[in-house]
């Protein structure tokens, strides 16, 4: 190596770092830093492809701590470092290999380079998170944004390629995704490198780039939600032409099945949309329980339950002795105090000696089968909510839905994507902060009159349909816009409540509460499903109270 007497260092181990912007190179790069041998690392970041790297890079390191612009002559920065300082030069947007006439670091001999480290991350986030920081750039248009994203869409199949035939003698891939996840991956990577385990924490946010384009506030790389990265932008226009452009590359599609297979499984294409058909028909009963070929889409969403969260099959009770009318209940169970995965039980309810309503033969389980069922029950009238569960895969109220409405199993489950605190109850604590966040109460600004609001009879009458909401949460469990984006959408039954405050003719606060959900999540997310409406117990029709909201929105901007 020509470069290094220059120097007057003897550098440890030598490693160049290739990947692609927001590919998380800089945290894995920290990282690698941390647990360099002995703690000392100089590394020089973005260096220019084909030049010295030691006169083309753009920041510096040294055990990584940023070194100050005024600090940033090379030598200094390497006797800073010291002999024995592991080296790591890097290199975004470009591969190695490939066409290049020059050598990637002018000046240095490849062969003292011990390790060439390709950072992966999957399509999906990279390409989200790519899209949003081109985003929050002005000088940018939006066809501009959609041609850069894929020319490095180009240096990512490359990428692929070289990923594709597996770790190879001096290159080795960190896919950023599992590297995030997965301590056992962290410490397999640092000893293929020939590192020891010194900090296996994620460290803190990288600054460079400023950061996250998602979590301004993160503070360390726990923080970030990095695989999450898709959903927050699965609305977005650029975003999904990006996608469905990248989707009618064949070459692509397969090279992306092939490095990232293990992460397809259970997944759902969208390259296109797949047809339905008809399950009665006997030919597709058949067709179906043959295996899938690969749709060769991009994976837009990937769906397996950890092991601890699948169901198993739980304790069936022996049956009423002499009953003749016997209904069987299945009903999940779930302690968290005994560290078992959930379970289905089985009992056996006689009906002759039993109330009509769900509600009732939970109740005559808990009191005559099985005291450790755990439920929410309160007025039996459909009055107060607390007895919201799913029961025949419909979001309903258990005091109020008849047994001879259901025909077979009775199967009764916990309201769906919600916290399970203990078998049948829900933790519903997000869904009433949500609640309380609409301001569910009278604002006035004029004096309080000295007996009462009064209101004509025609706008009290515009509250019917809305004031009778119990605040069950079956219709929120049952959207999947709210399944999806919960911590941000507040849901069918708080914009329910929402809009019976907004057309409240006493209530003087209508531009501060349309103002506070004017959001791209809270209110828009709202995708007209319908499930709300379908399910709700009380027959109201959220879907048209979010659609009244969306038109007071848009006549106050006309």
């Amino acid at each position: 190596m020509t470069a290094w007497p220059q120097l007057g260092i003897a550098p440890g181990p030598v490693l160049r770092v290739f990947g692609l912007r927001r590919a998380g190179n800089h945290a894995v790069i920290n990282w690698l830093q941390r647990n360099a041998p002995g703690g000392r690392a100089l590394f020089l970041n973005n260096c220019t492809p084909g030049r010295d790297p030691f006169a083309s890079f753009r920041a510096a390191e040294i055990d990584g701590h940023r070194v100050a612009g005024a600090d940033a002559d090379v030598a200094t920065i390497a006797r800073r470092a010291g002999d024995g300082a592991a080296l790591i030069l890097s290199y975004e947007d470009v591969m190695p290999g490939g066409r290049r006439r020059r050598p990637i670091s002018a000046g240095i001999d490849d062969a003292a380079v011990d390790f060439e480290v390709i950072v992966a991350r999957g399509f999906l986030n990279w390409a989200a998170s790519l899209v949003r920081k081109l985003q929050a750039n002005p000088a940018y248009a939006a066809h501009q944004r959609v041609s850069i994203v894929l020319r490095a869409v180009a240096t990512y199949l490359q990428m692929l390629d070289l990923i594709a035939d597996g770790d190879a003698p001096g290159r080795i891939a960190i896919r950023y995704d599992d590297w995030h996840v997965s301590p056992d991956y962290r410490a397999d990577r640092l000893a293929r490198l020939g590192f020891a385990t010194r900090d296996d924490s994620l460290g803190e946010v990288q600054g460079y780039g400023n950061g996250s384009s998602f979590a301004d506030t993160a503070a360390t790389g726990a923080d970030l939600r990095t695989a999450e990265r898709w959903r927050d932008m699965q609305g977005d226009p650029e975003y999904r032409i990006v996608l469905w452009l990248v989707a009618q590359d064949a070459r692509f599609r397969d090279r992306l099945a092939l490095v990232f297979a293990e992460r397809r499984r259970a997944a759902r294409p969208i390259g296109r949309r797949p047809r339905r058909r008809r399950p009665s028909h006997p030919r597709f009963r058949r067709a179906a329980t043959r295996p899938r070929k690969p749709s060769g889409g991009i994976d837009m969403v990937q769906l397996a339950l950890p092991k601890n969260s699948r169901i198993r099959t739980g304790k069936t009770w022996p049956r009423p002795d002499g009953a003749r009318n016997v209904r069987k209940v299945q009903i999940y169970r779930w302690n968290p105090d005994d560290g078992q995965n959930p379970r289905v039980d089985t009992y056996f309810v006689d009906m002759d000696d039993c109330g009509p309503m769900v509600l009732d033969a939970l109740i005559k389980i808990k009191t005559e089968i099985d005291p450790t069922l755990t439920f929410r029950r309160s007025c039996r009238e459909g009055i107060c909510g607390s007895c919201a569960m799913n029961i025949d895969g419909i979001n309903t109220l258990a005091c109020i839905y008849g047994m001879d409405e259901i025909k077979g199993d009775v199967k009764i489950y916990p309201l769906p994507h919600m916290p399970v605190v203990k078998d049948l109850i829900p933790d519903l604590t997000h869904f009433y902060a949500q609640h309380a966040s609409i301001m569910p109460w009278l604002e006035t600004k004029s004096n309080t009159p000295a007996k009462e609001w009064k209101q004509s009879i025609e706008d009290r009458e515009k509250l019917d349909g809305l004031y009778e909401c119990v605040m069950c949460a079956c219709c929120s469990t049952a959207c999947p816009s709210y399944w999806w984006n919960g911590d941000k959408y507040l849901g069918p039954a708080a914009l329910l409540h929402a809009y019976r405050w907004l057309i409240d003719s006493r209530d003087e606060a209508t531009g501060e509460r349309l103002d506070d959900l004017e959001d791209p999540f809270k209110l828009y997310r709202c995708h007209t499903i319908m499930n709300c409406t379908k399910t709700c117990p009380k027959g109201l029709n959220p879907a048209l109270a979010i659609a009244e909201i969306k038109k007071m929105m848009l006549d106050r901007t006309v």
